[in-house]
């Protein structure tokens, strides 16, 4: 009844309600730990024998892995198992990485909450905030990602020294904002922080529609992030130990086919 007869007291109960149950995700173990005891594996164990090397011509290559520049754009080749492509990915594009849309991605909730002026100045609050995107949200994401992303984003964050943790929160900030915006705590989060989902534009024309007759398919880049995502363009080749060759079309850091990408059967 509360609720109903003031929002604003609603809202608070919910954050204290939040606060009491939620408040284990303060104590949760994060995965810097195990990034820095997998580093020091990588160092010592079969990897060991993987130098980076730099030819005149301007590549480099690293392990099986290879990376050219053409025209501004980073052209990266990788080959092996999921860890092992990260690895490579992360060991030879790790600068980039670091200044690109990785990082910016994987703390852009954070900073909307902590800087937001329609969140009230109540002590304590954010962190709640915070806590209730990462446990009930993010966590949530986590359980359900794939074996060879969590794989990828291991070994990338092992070459790039950035924390796995920060690719798998870059990752699942697309799918984080569309589950925070429906309940009705992430919809008053979503909304105090002026923040919408997003997603991108794309369009296909075929047939009549078309000069040639042609299936035509575009997708715009709609993403937070501009001078990011397109400072460190990359387009990867990809010879996984298990699955079908593709080629994907990200930025830095990106060690995921699902942003723009086709494999050798012709799908995209």
């Amino acid at each position: 009844m509360l609720f109903l007869l003031n929002k604003s007291l609603g809202r608070v109960t919910c954050g204290i309600s939040i606060l009491i149950f939620g408040c284990a995700a303060f104590s949760s173990p994060r995965t810097d730990q195990r990034v820095r005891e997998d580093a020091k594996t990588v160092d010592q164990g079969k990897y060991a024998e993987w130098s980076l090397r730099f030819f005149s011509d301007g590549h480099k290559e690293f392990g099986p892995s290879k990376l050219w520049k053409r025209g501004g754009i980073y052209v990266l080749h990788l080959k092996g198992s999921p860890y092992e492509r990260g690895l490579q990915h992360g060991t030879l594009l790790k600068e980039e990485i670091r200044q690109g849309a990785i990082p910016y991605l994987a703390k852009k909730l954070d900073r909307e909450i902590e800087s937001s002026p329609g969140i009230p100045n109540i002590p304590g609050l954010r962190k709640i905030l915070l806590a209730y995107a990462d446990w009930f949200v993010f966590r949530r994401i986590y359980r359900r990602m794939p074996k060879e992303y969590l794989e990828g984003a291991r070994g990338i964050a092992d070459g790039s020294g950035l924390t796995e943790e920060e690719f798998k929160r870059a990752i699942a900030m697309p799918d984080a904002m569309v589950v925070l915006a429906k309940p009705l705590f992430g919809r008053y989060l979503m909304e105090a922080i002026s923040v919408k989902t997003f997603a991108c534009s794309s369009f296909a024309a075929f047939g009549r529609a078309t000069a040639s007759g042609r299936l035509i398919h575009a997708r715009n880049m709609d993403f937070p992030g501009v001078g990011l995502w397109d400072r460190f363009r990359t387009v990867i080749y990809v010879e996984p130990d298990d699955g079908l060759r593709h080629v994907a079309i990200p930025s830095a850091g990106v060690h995921t086919a699902g942003v723009t990408s086709m494999n050798e059967a012709g799908v995209i």
